[in-house]
């Protein structure tokens, strides 16, 4: 059963709607491909490597591979995964965003230990004694 509609109801209707209309957001302008406008300090986006950023790079991906030689793909992108969190920290101090340098740096921390984790199982016939446990940690840090 439908029910009437005063005239008093339709007004506030009517309000309602012309206060809607009114609200509404304009269009959004399509901005054209490439356009960083948006961009405010850069720490997080995907763009490319700066020059200056590139030669650090390749500077510290080559620094690593001779530390830490990568025997499978993986451990290449690692490697490279860990350089490109450095300079996203690098982004970050630049423009003072402390919140974004622990998130990353947490990131980065865990993906050195990983890091390390490989390359002592490698080096070792047991990778279990190589990684050791937290007691065996403390001993040496202790000794």
């Amino acid at each position: 059963m439908r029910q009437q509609v005063n005239a008093a109801e339709m007004q506030k209707l009517d309000i309602l709607h012309r206060s809607e209309a009114r609200a509404a957001a304009p269009p959004r302008r399509a901005t054209k491909e490439g356009n960083l406008n948006r961009l405010t300090d850069g720490v997080l986006s995907s763009r490319l490597l700066s020059e200056a950023e590139r030669e650090i790079f390749y500077a510290l991906v080559a620094q690593f591979e001779h530390d830490t030689p990568p025997t499978t793909v993986v451990d290449q992108w690692a490697i490279e995964l860990v350089v490109l969190l450095f300079l996203q920290i690098r982004r970050a101090v630049a423009v003072d965003k402390h919140a974004v340098i622990e998130t990353l740096d947490g990131a980065l921390r865990g993906h050195l230990r990983a890091l390390k984790a490989t390359k002592l199982s490698r080096e070792a016939k047991d990778p279990r004694a190589a990684i050791g446990t937290p007691e065996t940690w403390c001993r040496d840090i202790l000794a």
